[in-house]
C-alpha cells in the first residue's frame, strides 16, 4: 500500500473492509471523523433511499451493525401505537406531546430521561368523569375508598322522570352528622323529614309491627305510633268550647253554637252561652206530650197549647193570656178565671191607674191617685186644684217630720204680722233658707241677729239702719259706704274695691282715691302727699300751672337713691334726660341724643362744643393725642389742602355704604398697596396684573366684550365657577379644547380629546375627528366606534363581549366574539322581537329573524327509542341506552345483560346476572343469577382489600334480615349493638343465637362435627378443625404446673404442683399443697389482717400480707 508524505493512508473501500477489523483496528479501515452538522436542519441533498442506523448488540461488544430506519424521516424517530395501531408513520416520531390534565411530563435540561406520569386530578376520593375532552372532577362527586361510600353533592338522576336523589334539598338529604334522612328538605329533624306529600301503596306497620285492621286509627302512643280501634278513639271536639257536639250536614262532628254545657257550672243552656240556671232556655221553647216542673223557672215568652197545672203557684217575670184586652186591669172573675173590665184600666206612659167609680172603705195607701170630678175623704174635699175642709183645719203630716213641696207655696193671705205669732205665716220652730230672703215691709228681730252665719253673702235691698253699734266678727265686705267714723282694732282692713278719701270741706269731690282696675293710688290735682313730722318733704301737682313738685323744705339733703342705675325719662319712657349710671358715667341727652358725658379723666361733648372764647383764627398744636369725637370737618372746599404728615392707626371708614369715592375720574391715586381686597362689591379695573396670589373672597365676575352682563362668574354661596350660555372655557393656545353650554345641553369640544387618569396615565375615553371614540378599563380597549357602527375589542386570548346586568347588579348575561375567530362576519338583528317561543335562526348571510320551534328540522339519530348525544356536533344514540316512550321505561344494554328503569313499577331493575359494581377496582358486585341450580340466587361478593360495612344511623335503628312473604326474621342486628339469629324451619323456630353485654346467648344446643348435641355432663372439645362432644372425664387435667415467668427478671421452672383429682362425671377436686407456691392467701393493706381494721382474717403457714403502708 502506498504511503503518503503528509502520513495520511488511503481510505478501504467499503466493500474491501475485513470482517474483523473491530477487533484488529488499522488506520486504512478506520471511520472517518463525520464532523459537525453543516447546518442546524443537518446536511443538505441527502440523497434519496433508504436510510440506515448503526446499532450495537451488548452480547457482541465492539461490533456494530447497521440497522434500517424503516421509513422514518429521522434517524432516531419511533414509531407510535394506539391500542395496537400505528398512529401516524413508522419510525417518524421524534417528539411526544402528553395533553390532558391527568398525564404530566418531567425532564431536566440535558438529561438523558424522561418521567411520564399519569394520575388522576383533583383530591382523594374525586371521581374522573370526561369534560371537554378531558378527565375532571368536581367537589360533587366524590368516593370514600375506605368506607365505600359515593357522595354526591348536587344529586343522582336515572332516566328523564324516574328516580332523581339530590343534596341540596332538591330530592333525598342525609345530614352526615345525625344520619337523618329528609326528603324535599335539606335540614332533616328526625330520622325521616318529609317536606311534602306522601302517597303509600300498601300499609303504615306501627310501633308494635303490626298492620292494622280494617277502620283502624293510627294514633301515638306511649311507646310511638300504633293501631287502635276507631271505638277507642277520643276524637276532637268541633265548634267552640262548651258547645254540645252533633253530626253537621258533612258528616263530621260539630258544635251547636246555641246548645252549650257549661262543665265548670255543670249548667245546659240553650239559645244562651252563659246558663243562669241547671237548664237555660232562651228564646221560645215548644214542649209536647206534657210536661211536669216541679220549680219551673221561666225567662222569654213560652205557649203553652194545653193547660197548666201548678199546685205551688205560678211565679213569672211575664205571662201572657190572649182573651185579655191591652191596659186593662186583670182581676180574678168567676170560677178564679183572670178577666178584665173596660171600667179598669192602666195608662202605662202617665202611669196611672184610670176607674170610673172609686168606693172605698176604711184606710187605703195609694202612691198616686187621680181623680176626675170632686173627691171627698173625711172632712178633706178635693175639687180640681183646690183642697179645703168641711170642718176643722188641714193638717198635713209626715212619718219623717217633714213635708216635701216639689213647687213653690204661694200663701195667698194678706194678714199683716205684728208680732212673731201674727201673720198670713206663722211657724213655731225655726225656719230654715236655702236661696235669698226677700222682705217687702219691715224686718223685726228679737234677740241678736247673725247675718250669713254659715258663709255666702247678706243683701239689703235698701238701707240697713243699726240703731246702736255694729260688730262684725269675720271680714266686712260692702260695694259702697259712708263712715263717719270706722275703726278697725285690732286688725289689717282690706279694701278690695275702689276706696275714695274726701277732704273736709262740705260738698267737696274727692281729694284722692284707691283706683282698682289701674292698680294706683290717685291724688288729684292740688292734693300734697306729705313726709315727715313737719311736713318737710311734699309731693304734689299744680293742676293750674301744669307742674309737679317734689319739695323739699327741712333742714337736711333731698336723696334720690338707687341700688343700680338711675334714668330720668320722659312719661312715656321714650326719651331719656339724664341718666346716672353706677360707678361710671353721668350722660345728658338732648332729644333723646346724648350731648354730654363725665369721664374718669373729665368730660365728653357729644357734638359741637360752642364757647365764645374757644374760638381759635390761626394754627391748632396739640402736643398729646387729640380726640375730635363727633363729626369733623377737614377744610371746606376742594382748594384746601390736607396733609398728613404721619400714619393712620386705625380703620378709615365711609359713615354711609356706598356713597363715598377714594378718588375721582380726573384724579387717581397712583398706586395702591394693600394686603387684601374684602367687600367689594363693584370693581373695575382697566388693567389688572397679579405677580403673586390674588383671592377673591367674594362673588366675582367677568364680563364679555359687549360689557352688557357678566359671561363668567364665581358663585360663592354655590361653591362654583359658572358660564353662561354660549361662554366657553378654551384650553390651549389653538382653542384644542372648549366647555360650554347653549342652554339646552352641555358641550365638551375637541379635535383630539383623551380623558385619562391622573396618577397611571392610563385612558378612559378617545376621541378624534375621523377616528371614532374609544372606551378603555384600566388601559385597555373595551369599546370603539367607527363608519359602521361600534365594535368591542378582545383582550389577549378572550373574545370581545358586551355584558347585561340585572336589576341589583348581582348577576349578567353575557354576550361575546369565539376567542379563537379567525374570520370577521356581521349579524343584522331581526325587524321585531318576535313570539313567545320562537328561536333565532340565519339565512347563512348572518341575516338573523325569528322562526317557531316546529319549523326546526333537528333529526334524531340512531334507531328508534335511542337516547341521543352529541357526537362531534350532531345528534347520534345510543344502541345501549333507549327510552321507550309508552311505559316510560329506560332501558341501558350490556354485552349479554340489561339494566331497566320500571316507571310502572318505580324500580331500577336488574336481569339475572346483570351486575352493580361498586369502587374502582370492582371491589362489591351486586346481582342475581339463576346458576346451575345449586348457586343461584342474590349474590352480594366483596372482593375489595377492605371490609365490607353494614351501617345505619345511630340511635333506634336495626338492621333485619327478613324472609319475604310473611316477614319472619332471620338475622337481627340491633342498635345497641346485639346481633340475633333465627331458626325459620318447621318446627320450633325462633331466635336460636344472640350476643350480649356479657357474651353470647344460645336457645338450644349446639351440634357437633357429628350432628350431635350432646349428652348430659359432656363438654365441647375441639379436634384442631372441628368441634365435638366428649365426656369430661376424657379431658380431665390431673396436674397444673404454676410457673411463672421472668419473675423478678427470671423465668422459674415449673414448682409444686397442683394437682386436679375427678370426683365424678363433669366434676373434679383441685387440691392446692402446702408445699406448692400457689399455696395460700395473698393480703393487700395497711393493716394486719388478723386485726379488727384488717378485717379480723385467720392466717395460716404460706399466707402473705403486702402492707401497704410502706
Amino acid at each position: 500500500m502506498p504511503k503518503y508524505l503528509s502520513g495520511r493512508v488511503k481510505r478501504t473501500p467499503q466493500n474491501k473492509l475485513s470482517d474483523d477489523r473491530y477487533q484488529y483496528l488499522g488506520l486504512e479501515q478506520a471511520e472517518p471523523n463525520i464532523g459537525d452538522p453543516p447546518t442546524a436542519s443537518g446536511t443538505p441533498g441527502i440523497p434519496a433511499g433508504v436510510q440506515y442506523q448503526m446499532v450495537s448488540v451488548l452480547s457482541n461488544p465492539g461490533e456494530r451493525y447497521w440497522k434500517p430506519v424503516g421509513g422514518g424521516l429521522i434517524p432516531g424517530a419511533i414509531s407510535v401505537y394506539d391500542e395496537g395501531s400505528l398512529v401516524g408513520s413508522v419510525s417518524s416520531i421524534t417528539q411526544l406531546n402528553f395533553v390532558g390534565n391527568s398525564i404530566a411530563a418531567n425532564a431536566i435540561a440535558l438529561g438523558i430521561a424522561a418521567t411520564i406520569t399519569v394520575s388522576p386530578p383533583g383530591n382523594n376520593g374525586s371521581v374522573l368523569y370526561k369534560d371537554s375532552g378531558d378527565f375532571a372532577t368536581s367537589s360533587n362527586l366524590i368516593f370514600n375508598g375506605t368506607v365505600g361510600i359515593l357522595t354526591v353533592g348536587k344529586g343522582v338522576e336515572v332516566g328523564d322522570t324516574g328516580l332523581k336523589v339530590g343534596v341540596g334539598g332538591t330530592f333525598v338529604t342525609v345530614s352526615p352528622s345525625t344520619g337523618l334522612v329528609g326528603i324535599n328538605e335539606t335540614n332533616p329533624t328526625q330520622e325521616l323529614d318529609v317536606n311534602g306529600s306522601v302517597r303509600i301503596r300498601e300499609t303504615i306497620y306501627d310501633y308494635n309491627n303490626d298492620a292494622g285492621s280494617l277502620n283502624d286509627i293510627l294514633t301515638k302512643g306511649s311507646s310511638g305510633l300504633e293501631w287502635t280501634s276507631n271505638n277507642a278513639i277520643r276524637s276532637g271536639a268541633g265548634g267552640t268550647i262548651y258547645d254540645v257536639q252533633y253530626h253537621n250536614t258533612a258528616g263530621l262532628t260539630d258544635g251547636a253554637p246555641n246548645f252549650v254545657y257549661r262543665s265548670d257550672t255543670s249548667r245546659v243552656g240553650i239559645g244562651s252561652t252563659q246558663p243562669s240556671a241547671l237548664l237555660d232556655v232562651v228564646g221560645i221553647s215548644k214542649l209536647r206530650g206534657g210536661v211536669f216542673i216541679d220549680e219551673p223557672y221561666v225567662t222569654g215568652v213560652s205557649t203553652f197549647t194545653g193547660q197548666i197545672k201548678a199546685d205551688g203557684g205560678i211565679v213569672a217575670n211575664t205571662a201572657m193570656v190572649s182573651d185579655l184586652t191591652e191596659a186593662r186591669v186583670v182581676f180574678s172573675g168567676p170560677s178564679g178565671e183572670l178577666v178584665d173590665d173596660a171600667d179598669f184600666s192602666y195608662n202605662a206612659t202617665s202611669d196611672t191607674l184610670d176607674l170610673t167609680n172609686v168606693v172605698i172603705s176604711g184606710q187605703t195607701e195609694a202612691k198616686d191617685l187621680k181623680a176626675t170630678g170632686i173627691s171627698t175623704l173625711g172632712n178633706v174635699k178635693v175639687d180640681t186644684n183646690t183642697v179645703t175642709t168641711t170642718s176643722g183645719a188641714l193638717t198635713l203630716n209626715a212619718s219623717s217630720g217633714s213635708i216635701q213641696s216639689n213647687a213653690g207655696i204661694f200663701v195667698n193671705v194678706t194678714t199683716d204680722s205684728t208680732s212673731k205669732d201674727s201673720g198670713a205665716l206663722t211657724v213655731d220652730g225655726g225656719l230654715g233658707v236655702e236661696k235669698n230672703v226677700n222682705i217687702g215691709a219691715k224686718l223685726s228681730v228679737v234677740g241678736v241677729t247673725t247675718l250669713a252665719s254659715a258663709g255666702g253673702i247678706t243683701t239689703t235691698g235698701g238701707d240697713l239702719y243699726v240703731g246702736n253699734d255694729l260688730f262684725i266678727k269675720g271680714n266686712f265686705a260692702i260695694e259702697e259706704g259712708n263712715f263717719q267714723r270706722l275703726i278697725v282694732n285690732p286688725g289689717v282692713s282690706t279694701f278690695k274695691g275702689d276706696v275714695e278719701f274726701f277732704s273736709d270741706y262740705v260738698g267737696a269731690a274727692k281729694s284722692a282715691y284707691w283706683d282698682e282696675s289701674t292698680n294706683s293710688l290717685n291724688l288729684v290735682s292740688g292734693t300734697e302727699l306729705n313726709l315727715g313730722t313737719s311736713n318737710e318733704l311734699k309731693v304734689y301737682h299744680n293742676g293750674y300751672t301744669g307742674d309737679s313738685y317734689i319739695t323739699e323744705s327741712g333742714s337736711g339733703n333731698l336723696y334720690i337713691q338707687s341700688s343700680s342705675n338711675m334714668q330720668f325719662e320722659n312719661a312715656g319712657g321714650t326719651k331719656a334726660f339724664a341718666t346716672f349710671n353706677d360707678n361710671k358715667s353721668v350722660d345728658l341727652y338732648y332729644n333723646n341724643s346724648k350731648k354730654f358725658s363725665s369721664a374718669g379723666t373729665g368730660a365728653t361733648v357729644y357734638g359741637q362744643l360752642d364757647a365764645e372764647d374757644a374760638v381759635l383764627t390761626s394754627n391748632l398744636t396739640v402736643a398729646g393725642t387729640s380726640n375730635l369725637n363727633g363729626t369733623v370737618n377737614l377744610g371746606d372746599a376742594l382748594t384746601d389742602n390736607i396733609i398728613f404728615g404721619g400714619k393712620v392707626n386705625s380703620t378709615v371708614l365711609p359713615n354711609t355704604d356706598g356713597n363715598f369715592d377714594l378718588g375721582s375720574d380726573t384724579l387717581r391715586w397712583r398706586t395702591i398697596y394693600a394686603d387684601t381686597f374684602d367687600g367689594i362689591t363693584n370693581l373695575t379695573l382697566e388693567g389688572l396684573v397679579v405677580t403673586g396670589i390674588a383671592t377673591f373672597k367674594d362673588d366675582v365676575e367677568f364680563w364679555g366684550n359687549t360689557g352688557v352682563a357678566k359671561s363668567a362668574y364665581w358663585d360663592k354661596s354655590d361653591n362654583n365657577f359658572k358660564f353662561v350660555d354660549n361662554s366657553k372655557l378654551i384650553f390651549g393656545d389653538g382653542s384644542d379644547l372648549e366647555v360650554s353650554s347653549d342652554g339646552l345641553r352641555g358641550q365638551i369640544v375637541s379635535d383630539n380629546l383623551n380623558i385619562r387618569s391622573k396618577t397611571s396615565s392610563k385612558s378612559y375615553l378617545l376621541g378624534s375627528v375621523g377616528y371614532g371614540v374609544s372606551l378603555y378599563y384600566d388601559g385597555n380597549k373595551k369599546f370603539e366606534t367607527f363608519d359602521k357602527g361600534i365594535g368591542i375589542p378582545g383582550s389577549g386570548s378572550v373574545g370581545g363581549g358586551v355584558s347585561f346586568h340585572n336589576s341589583d347588579n348581582t348577576y349578567s348575561t353575557k354576550i361575546k366574539a369565539l376567542d379563537s375567530l379567525a374570520a370577521s362576519y356581521t349579524l343584522t338583528l331581526p325587524p321585531d322581537d318576535g313570539s313567545v317561543g320562537q328561536l333565532l335562526k340565519t339565512d347563512g348571510n348572518g341575516n338573523l329573524d325569528w322562526m317557531n320551534q316546529g319549523a326546526v328540522n333537528g333529526a334524531a339519530g340512531g334507531d328508534n327509542t335511542e337516547v341521543q348525544y352529541n357526537d362531534n356536533g350532531s345528534f347520534d344514540g345510543m344502541d345501549n341506552f333507549t327510552y321507550n316512550k309508552t311505559t316510560g321505561d329506560i332501558t341501558i344494554s350490556g354485552a349479554s345483560y340489561n339494566v331497566t328503569w320500571d316507571k310502572s313499577d318505580n324500580a331500577l331493575e336488574f336481569q339475572d346476572d346483570a351486575k352493580a359494581i361498586f369502587g374502582t377496582g370492582g371491589d362489591l358486585e351486586i346481582y342475581y343469577t339463576e346458576g346451575d341450580g345449586s348457586n343461584g340466587g342474590s349474590v352480594f361478593k366483596h372482593t375489595g382489600d377492605h371490609d365490607m360495612r353494614f351501617q345505619i344511623p345511630s340511635g333506634s335503628h336495626d338492621v333485619v334480615f327478613e324472609r319475604s312473604g310473611d316477614g319472619a326474621n332471620l338475622a337481627v342486628y340491633n342498635a345497641d349493638g346485639a346481633v340475633e339469629l333465627h331458626w325459620r324451619g318447621g318446627s320450633n323456630p325462633g331466635k336460636k343465637f344472640a350476643t350480649t353485654t356479657s357474651g353470647i346467648d344460645i336457645t338450644g344446643g349446639i351440634q357437633d362435627k357429628d350432628g350431635d348435641l350432646g349428652t348430659s355432663g359432656q363438654i365441647l372439645s375441639s379436634t384442631g378443625t372441628e368441634l365435638d362432644w366428649v365426656d369430661a372425664a376424657d379431658l380431665s387435667i390431673v396436674t397444673i404446673d404454676v410457673k411463672q415467668d421472668n419473675y423478678c427478671g427470671v423465668d422459674d421452672s415449673a414448682l409444686n404442683p397442683i394437682t386436679i383429682t375427678p370426683t365424678s362425671v363433669g366434676v373434679s377436686t383441685v387440691i392446692v399443697d402446702d408445699s406448692s407456691n400457689a399455696y395460700g392467701r395473698k393480703y393487700v393493706g395497711s393493716n394486719d389482717p388478723t386485726s379488727v381494721a384488717g378485717g379480723s382474717h385467720t392466717v395460716c403457714d404460706g399466707d402473705i400480707w403486702y402492707d401497704t403502708t410502706s
